[in-house]
């Protein structure tokens, strides 16, 4: 019974005693006794209140206790060892190399002699062109371009700069590069590969159709002298019967498409690193000519190409390192719960180390060299990904490490206590 409820008999019994307006010894004796046993049990809550109290801080303490325990287990079991150093050093080497050998290659040159990029792929082409038979020579005539000025000529007809006779304004300023769909990477290896097997250039202008304004391909010979160089703009052609005209030519002499389309590939290359570069898929087709340059000197092709090669670099010399590094797990498996996990993330710390000092590096590059495109984007974009994802990776595991390890101890206990 409660001492709420105790509380209350003892009001009664105060109340009958006094019913008949006389206490007796005997019912003050009773009261006494009473009042005794209340006092008794009040004392007994009072002790019982207090144990549980002592209890509850013990419990607490204690729990807070294992909690620091586990919480330094999992810091020492995740934290790089020795051998770890090894890889850490191994990564960071790799990506650093990737970071400076990217940015040797995509380095910015002047077209022309004296641009290392550009003799190499031309001497890669010349290499390539040997294995072709150029067989009996021929002449080029209207969107006919002979196999054999295709493999000899060290141009190709889009680079032409100059008219027949009249200035037919298929440019409207210096550089031809933003009005040609030659330089458009994408549309590129249709238009620009049927040009070079047509000896034709196709730009786009402006037009309009159905009284909306468009921009849209033009195409117009283009002529050599009899050694093959000096090309010339001259009249123009139908973009349509250039296009049926190269179509052609790929059924009767697909070396000679395949001779096309591989200088078209090659004189990309020669153009994606130099100050003018080579602009976004598609963008003279929605831009005009002035603003394609425009956005061009921010983001090129090259830049995309750059970016992509970085991240895919470092994707997969992360790859690499995380595979070798899981390897050595096999001799040093000790069987025990999480050992795999905790190898793993030890492996993410030792490729997150290496992907930071490699990024850092190029900032360091591109302050020494005020030049902003030695940045490693790539690099950042897959660095910061991979630091949501492992701290995701390693906030997860230490939640069920550490839920593992109170589920353990608090199973002892009960065993105990049964």
């Amino acid at each position: 019974m409660s001492i709420v409820s105790l509380g209350s008999i003892a009001e009664q019994l105060q109340v009958a005693a006094a019913a008949d307006g006389q206490v007796t010894e005997e019912e003050e004796h009773a009261c006494r006794l009473f009042a005794d046993y209340m006092a008794a049990r009040a004392a007994c809550v009072a002790v019982d209140d207090s144990w549980a109290e002592q209890a509850v801080e013990k419990s607490v303490r204690e729990y807070g206790e294992n909690l620091e325990r586990i919480d330094r287990e999992f810091k020492e079991r995740t934290r790089l060892q020795d051998a770890d150093a090894a890889f850490v050093v191994a990564a960071t080497m790799l990506q650093v190399a990737r970071v400076l050998i990217i940015n040797s290659l995509t380095e910015v040159e002047r077209a022309g002699a004296g641009n290392a990029k550009e003799d190499a792929l031309h001497s890669f082409q010349d290499r390539v062109f040997s294995g072709f038979d150029d067989g009996v020579p021929a002449e080029s005539g209207r969107l006919f371009a002979s196999k054999s000025h295709i493999l000899s000529s060290r141009g190709v007809p889009y680079d032409a700069t100059r008219y027949e006779a009249e200035n037919l304004k298929v440019f409207k300023g210096a550089n031809h590069r933003f009005a040609t769909l030659g330089h458009d990477p994408v549309l590129g290896l249709v238009f620009e590969t049927s040009n070079i097997m047509t000896n034709s250039i196709t730009c786009v202008k402006d037009a309009n159709v159905f009284g909306i304004g468009a921009r849209i391909p033009a195409t117009y010979s283009v002529s050599y002298d009899a050694f093959g160089k000096n090309p010339l703009i001259g009249a123009p052609a139908g973009t349509v019967e250039m296009l049926v005209a190269a179509g052609r030519r790929v059924v009767s002499e697909p070396d000679a498409a395949a001779a096309a389309l591989i200088k078209q590939l090659i004189h990309i290359g020669t153009d994606l690193y130099t100050p003018c570069g080579i602009q976004v898929p598609f963008a003279n087709l929605v831009l005009d000519k002035a603003h394609t340059e425009a956005l061009t000197k921010y983001v090129s092709t090259g830049d995309v190409l750059k970016a992509g090669m970085q991240a895919g670099m470092t994707v997969l010399i992360n790859w690499l390192i995380a595979a070798l590094h899981g390897c050595s797990l096999i001799f040093k498996d000790d069987g025990s719960d999480f050992c795999t996990e905790m190898y793993q993330a030890r492996t993410k710390k030792i490729i997150l180390i290496s992907d930071t000092i490699a990024t850092s590096s190029s900032v360091v590059q591109a302050s020494i060299t005020k030049n902003p495109k030695c940045l490693d984007l790539g690099g950042a974009a897959v660095l910061v990904y991979r630091l949501f994802s492992d701290a995701r990776f390693v906030a997860r595991l230490k939640e069920e490490y550490v839920q593992s390890e109170l589920d353990k101890i608090y199973d002892e206990r009960a065993k105990g206590l049964l």
